[in-house]
């Protein structure tokens, strides 16, 4: 019995460094990623101010806001922010609030 179970143990510490060798077996977290339209729902904002906390040239810019990035070369293609970003930035907004 004890001699099975350290057979097994051995197999499965075996089996475990093959596993970490291959590095394809291991996969990485990737952040998560929206769209521009779920980004207004996540920060709260509606359209005309989510666009204008973005522009320079406006008075609600904000230069903490989250950066927007594009998948695709396009100019036109769909813009894509990062979750723990906007997340980040609301709970700092949040922070900020008067008790």
């Amino acid at each position: 019995m004890i001699l099975r179970l350290f057979q097994e143990v051995q197999s499965l510490k075996t089996l475990i460094r093959e596993t970490a060798a291959n590095d394809d077996c291991i996969e990485t977290p990737r952040p998560k990623f929206v769209c521009a339209n779920e980004a207004m729902k996540l920060t709260g904002c509606r359209k005309s101010k989510f666009w204008a906390r973005q522009n320079p040239k406006h008075a609600s810019w904000d230069p903490t806001f989250p950066l927007k990035f594009k998948l695709g070369d396009s100019e036109n293609g769909p813009t894509y922010y990062y979750v723990d970003e906007l997340n980040a930035w609301v709970n700092s907004r949040a922070s900020r609030r008067v008790h």
